[in-house]
């Protein structure tokens, strides 16, 4: 008799997504688990239109949204439980999104060197 097979324990993996304009910067920050990178937003689109045909919710919350529903939308969805149980099973073990938003952006940049020239 052989060893219980070992499973390899989910790890969560992290990305963010960017919406850069000249008047704001945006951005989610998704951590999620159970689903390959390339394949979050098919999965998550997946999920989310099951929802939007099958609920009342998701009906009204596309509607809402005059049928243009985006990650913002997505994150006012969070307490939703039917949403999430799409987004299960669409085979996500974890799936955390929040969203940051500057309208008043700063001439600091994320490669702007900090040893100053004085």
């Amino acid at each position: 008799m052989g060893q219980p097979e070992q499973r390899k324990p989910v790890t969560n993996q992290r990305m963010i997504v960017p919406r850069i304009s000249c008047d704001e910067t945006t951005f989610a920050v998704i951590e999620w688990a159970g689903v390959p990178k390339d394949e979050v937003l098919s999965r998550i689109r997946k999920a989310v239109t099951k929802w939007s045909q099958a609920t009342d919710d998701g009906r009204i919350a596309v509607a809402n949204n005059n049928g243009d529903f985006k990650l913002g939308d997505l994150a006012n969805e969070s307490s939703s439980s039917d949403l999430w149980g799409f987004v299960r099973a669409e085979g996500f073990a974890y799936f955390k999104m929040e969203c940051y938003c500057d309208d008043q952006p700063t001439r600091w940049e994320f490669d702007d060197c900090l040893i100053s020239d004085d």
